[in-house]
């Protein structure tokens, strides 16, 4: 690279991630689109500030929470937090790498991180893996400053970044083993026992509130994480573990994942602290090939493997100034791209009929009409079934009065609803309305309630038969399971 003044790389830095972030920011504000369900589960899980949730810890809810008490109620106001955080990992990241490479590989690092089209796809939408990234960079940068100084404001630091991000998402496990694999490798990256002693305990009283609701909530997030990973004794799945790292060219973009690999087959030529960096980011994306090779593992899972992913690659790429335009080039093209597609896409559909984005638009009209019946006959709940429909009607409802309960019943829980927010049989209030779809047992609760039927319109259950049931005398949903 040429010869430039230090700061130049910082200024354009900022400029460059300050400037797609705007832009992310303003094509957000037009979006049409609603929150999937996902994202409607956490902003539902903001609502009450608790120190745990059904599937998921809790802190994507409090970020929710946080960003919709300042920008309001919306759609919009739930997502505002996804660019602004991912903008807060780059320059993380742009810190780490200057401390570990040099600013103009720095640089390059952190742009590729804001330009990923795994971070272009979540400053659109709000998941898990944007406040886990965020506290999971931290925690690098945290350790390697910890490395050099001792100091006990870092070792308070790195204590809260890990404890944080395993708030954020349980996959932080996998982080934590690379920051240990990096310390055995090299010197720069390890830390006194004291001080990993002390940011262990602080991590895990972080921590602790969570597993104390856990283990008072009959530890429901703990099966349905044994169940997510569906391990099925010793068969292998090749074919799926080959699919999951064919996948992490698009989760990082194709060439600084090549010039990932490339690296790892020039070990040998690089020093103690790049192999390091080579354990930090390996190690969350051998663990999922492992779970992929066993059972199953989404393309996101081993996200984390870019944050230290992204400083290699940039090491490799570092006297190869097209191959590093190409990848640049690339992703910003993505980045630009996406939010645009996503908001003026809306009623584009692919060859089956179904649109792209029908995990997404407008609410389905099912929402709209089982709400507005509500309403006329000023009814205040709503029972429905299934994770989807629970989550958009509870959202579409904030603000009304409305309640949505999952079923009464004693069954193994499924979801947030059915965990925490049955329907109790000992209040009065009627009717009260099943919005169910007709293949579901809740259709056949109340026989004799006035049932109409519709067939959702575009959305997530576009084409799917629905029942409205009005229920006047409760006596029928006392005895209600689940599914």
């Amino acid at each position: 690279m040429p010869t430039t003044d230090p700061r130049t790389y910082t200024r354009m830095t900022y400029l460059v991630i300050g400037l797609l972030t705007l832009w992310r920011i303003v094509w957000l504000r037009m979006d049409g689109t609603t929150l999937s369900t996902d994202e409607a589960q956490y902003w539902f899980w903001g609502q009450s500030f608790a120190f745990g949730a059904y599937s998921k810890p809790p802190l994507i809810g409090w970020l929710i929470r946080l960003t919709t008490e300042l920008a309001g109620n919306t759609v919009f106001g739930a997502r505002i937090g996804a660019p602004l955080v991912h903008a807060g990992t780059a320059l993380v990241i742009f810190a780490l790498g200057v401390r570990v490479t040099t600013r103009p590989v720095a640089a390059f690092a952190a742009l590729s991180y804001i330009t990923l089209p795994a971070v272009a796809l979540g400053s659109i939408l709000i998941t898990t893996d944007t406040p886990l990234l965020f506290f999971a960079a931290l925690s690098l940068l945290a350790q390697h400053k910890l490395a050099q100084t001792g100091s006990a404001k870092l070792t308070l630091a790195l204590g809260i970044a890990i404890g944080l991000a395993f708030m954020s998402k349980y996959a932080m496990i996998y982080v934590v083993l690379g920051m240990i694999a990096a310390a055995i490798v090299s010197r720069d990256w390890r830390i006194s026992w004291r001080a990993t002693l002390a940011s262990s305990v602080i991590a895990v009283l972080v921590v602790l509130p969570n597993m104390i609701w856990i283990a008072t909530h009959s530890f429901a997030t703990v099966e349905h994480v044994a169940s997510d990973a569906d391990w099925a004794g010793l068969r292998l799945y090749p074919v799926q573990a080959l699919r999951f790292v064919a996948e992490q060219l698009a989760v990082m973009g194709p060439v600084l994942f090549v010039a990932w690999l490339w690296g790892l087959t020039h070990l040998r030529k690089m020093t103690r602290p790049q192999i390091a960096l080579y354990a930090l980011s390996i190690l969350p994306l051998l663990v999922v090939t492992g779970q992929a090779l066993f059972s199953r593992a989404l393309a996101n899972w081993g996200v984390t493997f870019v944050l230290a992913g992204v400083i290699v690659a940039s090491v490799a790429l570092e006297n190869r100034r097209v191959l590093r335009r190409i990848s640049l080039g690339l992703t910003l093209l993505i980045s630009l791209a996406l939010p645009v597609f996503v908001t003026l896409g809306t009623n584009l559909r692919m060859p089956d009929g179904r649109l792209y984005l029908h995990r997404y638009v407008a609410q389905p009209d099912i929402i709209d009409w089982a709400l507005d019946t509500a309403r006329a006959q000023n009814a205040d709940i709503i029972v429905a079934d299934g994770r989807d429909v629970l989550s958009a009607l509870t959202f579409a409802a904030r603000g009304t009065g409305i309640t949505i309960n999952a079923p009464a019943g004693s069954g193994t829980p499924h979801n947030h609803w059915e965990l925490l927010h049955r329907y109790d049989p000992r209040q009065t209030s009627t009717p009260v309305f099943i919005l169910a779809k007709t293949t579901s047992s809740l259709t056949t609760l109340c026989p004799d309630a006035a049932t109409q039927q519709r067939t959702a319109g575009q959305g997530f259950v576009e084409g799917q038969d629905f029942v409205l049931v009005e229920v006047t005398d409760t006596t029928c949903l006392k005895g209600a399971a689940y599914d």
